[in-house]
């Protein structure tokens, strides 16, 4: 108990962190006797600590559009410092949070730093909070990246833009292809920088006009580029890094055993109703596919004549391939 105190205590001033302890016994004998239920150890118990907590006042909200067109606000407040690092913003993930938070400029906030990485912001209850005359701060009705009108889910919890070509919904699809293909460092500001809106505009730049745009790192991710068209990557992995809303590369890797890349971009919409005797491919996937091809129509034929990726091989549909699974604990 007095380790476990000590050790607490002294998080803030350890040059490195952490949010626990684990203790066990180290006598042989001892861990022998007490053994391991499954793959757990009996002989050692973690011991995490409560997150670290702060108070702060909330300023205002900013929005971001998410690749599916979720709108997610995120709030400001004086900054406070964890572990020698200053916060002054976090997500509230949803409307709905939003709505339960109920916040004004000048509202006081607790935070804690949950899992020593993400700060969580909660209101502070209302004998805490100091004289206030600010109005609430509301949620918008319009998309802060297009100006597109806003809708709700049938549950209220969540806010879309469903403008598909909305500005940061391209940026935030762009920004993950290239995560998706192992591109790595190109942040979202720079894929605004360059302005594309599609993976043709981007594949296609050529070396100058990045330069131009993001200097050393414009050089590198042409380069990265040219190496992932000439990279032989799996259809599936191609398609399914192009951000059709809902769709993994695990689901187009399903769907590619019984229907080329080549037919998904060329057969006629009533065509594509053959994909749901797939096994796991319903309606919801299909209609997805159907509405979503024709924004995608640029990238898809650019893929085509300029990537160089390899077919999936075809497969029955009634194919039943055995999975075996493993269930973290083995015996001989």
């Amino acid at each position: 108990n007095e380790f476990v105190k000590e050790a607490n205590t002294l998080r803030e001033m350890m040059p490195f962190a952490y949010d626990g302890v684990v203790v066990e016994y180290f006598d042989k004998s001892l861990r022998d006797r007490l053994g391991k239920l499954n793959s757990i150890p009996r002989y050692a118990i973690a011991i995490k600590f409560n997150p670290l907590k702060r108070t702060s006042i909330f300023t205002h909200y900013t929005y971001s559009v998410g690749q599916s067109g979720v709108i997610i606000p995120m709030a400001h407040f004086k900054p406070v410092e964890f572990f020698g690092a200053i916060h002054d913003k976090t997500t509230i993930h949803s409307l709905a949070r939003f709505r339960k938070l109920c916040l004004k400029p000048g509202d006081k906030v607790n935070l804690s730093l949950n899992n020593d990485v993400i700060v969580y912001l909660t209101k502070a209850p209302d004998e805490e909070q100091p004289p206030n005359n600010n109005p609430y701060e509301e949620f918008p009705t319009t998309c802060p990246s297009c100006g597109s009108q806003l809708y709700e889910s049938d549950s209220g919890d969540t806010a879309y833009c469903i403008n598909f070509m909305c500005p940061e919904r391209c940026v935030a699809r762009l920004s993950n292809m290239l995560a998706k293909l192992n591109i790595k460092g190109i942040s979202n500001q720079s894929i605004r920088i360059l302005g594309f809106k599609t993976a043709r505009e981007l594949f296609s730049s050529d070396r100058g006009y990045m330069e131009s745009k993001l200097g050393v790192n414009g050089g590198k991710l042409y380069d990265a580029i040219q190496k992932v068209k000439n990279a032989c990557y799996p259809d599936y992995r191609i398609i399914g890094s192009l951000g059709f809303t809902g769709i993994a590369s695990a689901t187009w890797k399903t769907i590619l055993k019984s229907i080329s890349l080549e037919e998904i971009v060329n057969c006629k919409d009533d065509e594509l109703e053959y994909l749901k005797g797939i096994n796991g491919i319903g309606q919801k996937i299909v209609d997805t596919i159907k509405k979503e091809r024709k924004y995608f129509k640029e990238d898809l034929y650019y893929i085509l004549s300029t990537f160089k990726y390899k077919k999936t091989e075809k497969s029955s549909m009634q194919e039943d391939i055995p999975i075996v699974i493993f269930t973290g604990f083995r015996d001989e």
